[in-house]
């Protein structure tokens, strides 16, 4: 359970702070057309499968920068943030 939480180690978003503590919330940039989403998604509910845990998972596609920023404003950022470090992320 450990390494597939490590795995998928991330407006809608801002209520994450919200939601159960009993689950896990991920911000990403994948979960629709985007390249890898089919794996991630796959990856995904492997771990809630095996794991028996909630996830919510927000998708935020090329808006996840501002996304997260605003939700740690706000103090309600997600528990795992998964970004692509090749793009305009390297900015963080």
């Amino acid at each position: 359970a450990l390494a597939a939480a490590s795995a998928l180690s991330g407006c809608s978003a801002l209520a994450a702070a919200d939601d159960d503590p009993d689950t896990l919330v991920v911000h990403s940039q994948l979960g629709t057309t985007a390249p890898g989403s089919p794996t991630y998604l796959s990856a995904l509910d492997r771990f809630r499968k095996e794991t028996g845990l909630k996830v919510r998972n927000l998708v935020n596609g090329d808006d996840l920068a501002q996304v997260y920023e605003t939700s740690r404003l706000a103090r309600k950022e997600p528990d795992v943030v998964m970004v692509n470090l090749y793009d305009k992320t390297l900015a963080w």
